[in-house]
């Protein structure tokens, strides 16, 4: 299961509401002949792109995330939710290469680790996911997503005693199991 970032997650009417005062400030900027910075162009791209997947508009939300690593090359959520855009759709190796170039830009970045780890477990490669979800835990090391994800990899691979340990931490962290 690909996890999302929360924090880039438009709110329903919020959303409505922030997206018509930005565009308002948008407006005021070019009246007064003002340019928003490209690192405040790319956050509202991703904005307008997570909104997009939310509502399973793939396609529209890579356009968006893609203006904004245009605009902002550095942007790891852009990155990252690009990502999780590709990764919806099935494309799982342009999935592993949003990743991958959202990690050395934000080295700590579990959650990426994680869907990484994710993306490989689904095209069979559990050796890549294990190394991926254990970088993921050591990152964060109450993600118990990153546990659960690591137990399902270790029954593809046939090591069940392992993924039991890996069940039973998630479920302590708060996660069921399987």
């Amino acid at each position: 299961m690909y996890q999302p970032r929360s924090s880039a997650r438009p709110r329903d009417s919020f959303s409505s509401t922030r997206l018509m005062l930005v565009a308002m400030f948008g407006l005021l900027l070019a009246a007064a002949g003002c340019r928003p910075s490209d690192r405040y162009l790319a956050e509202e791209a991703v904005n307008r792109g997570s909104a997009h997947a939310k509502k399973g508009d793939y396609d529209r939300a890579i356009v968006e995330f893609t203006e904004a690593i245009r605009l902002k090359p550095d942007l790891a959520e852009a990155f990252y939710d690009r990502g999780n855009a590709y990764g919806r759709k099935g494309d799982l190796d342009r999935a592993i290469a949003d990743y991958t170039k959202a990690i050395p830009l934000k080295p700590n970045y579990a959650l990426a680790y994680c869907n990484r780890g994710v993306a490989y477990a689904k095209k069979g490669e559990q050796d890549l996911a294990i190394a991926d979800f254990t970088e993921a835990i050591r990152l964060k090391p109450d993600f118990a997503m990153a546990y659960r994800n690591r137990g399902l990899a270790l029954t593809e691979k046939g090591e069940k005693s392992k993924a039991e340990v890996d069940f039973s931490k998630a479920k302590e962290l708060g996660l069921g199991s399987k």
